[in-house]
């Protein structure tokens, strides 16, 4: 478990261009982990730090990487619509609590 302190930290070093770009990468890789930022910040620094003149190519193909694994990881927890929402409840109320509902 990553104490508050730290995590304060880490995100400190991602937002920080000045930090080397494979500390951003390892710090964003953190971040996403445990959820510390939205993931659109975390992409917004991975291309900050693939942009960046020092980035060598082993850190940009880390970047690369993390920045696929967000994306698909977004991709699978996509919101559902109100209707979906309302469906699932529903179901969920009738299998586990055995409640009557407003559709019922």
């Amino acid at each position: 478990m990553i104490k508050e302190q730290n995590k304060t930290l880490l995100v400190e070093i991602a937002r920080n261009p000045d930090s080397s770009p494979n500390n951003r990468v390892d710090a964003c890789k953190l971040i996403h982990k445990c959820g510390l930022l939205p993931a659109s910040e975390v992409l917004s620094i991975l291309q900050e730090t693939i942009d960046d003149s020092r980035s060598k190519d082993n850190v940009i193909i880390k970047a690369i990487s993390l920045m696929n694994e967000i994306d698909n990881s977004a991709k699978e927890h996509e919101e559902l619509s109100p209707e979906q929402k309302e469906i699932v409840e529903e179901t969920l109320l009738k299998e586990y609590l055995d409640v009557s509902t407003d559709s019922t």
